[in-house]
């Protein structure tokens, strides 16, 4: 089975084993979890406006307002722009094999911060798309 290739975010060149890994900012995903508290306290006061006792409508719009998810990056360590940032990392080690991917998106997904971040865009984007060759 081929390896799966990550790719730096800061410098572009390819992150090996042992060299690098994926984090996301944990001092964001608190931030994130208290704009996504107020939001949906704004929503559920506009949708109590809009229901008159009947069905509570939700636009497009309502969505547009929604905070951004935290962004997962890819670093090699000494790319890393904030090494000592409180962050949650998994060394690209872990993650080098779809299926390993798969075991690290179910581990993640117990830890319950997974929905505040893009880890689906990143599967999608960085494994599904560019597959085992990058």
């Amino acid at each position: 089975m081929s390896a799966l290739v990550w790719w730096c975010d800061v410098c572009g060149r390819r992150v090996a084993g042992g060299a690098g890994y994926l984090f996301v900012d944990r001092v964001q995903l608190a931030a994130h979890e208290d704009r996504m508290a107020v939001w949906e306290e704004e929503q559920a006061a506009k949708r109590a406006s809009r229901s008159d006792g009947g069905l509570a409508l939700m636009f497009a719009s309502d969505f547009a307002s929604m905070p951004n998810q935290v962004p997962w990056q890819v670093v090699h360590a000494a790319c890393d722009p904030s090494p000592d940032s409180e962050g949650y990392w998994v060394p690209v080690e872990r993650v080098d094999s779809v299926a390993a991917v798969l075991d690290w998106t179910l581990h993640l997904h117990g830890k319950g911060f997974l929905d505040s971040t893009d880890w689906v865009s990143v599967v999608r984007g960085r494994v599904l798309t560019k597959g085992v060759n990058g």
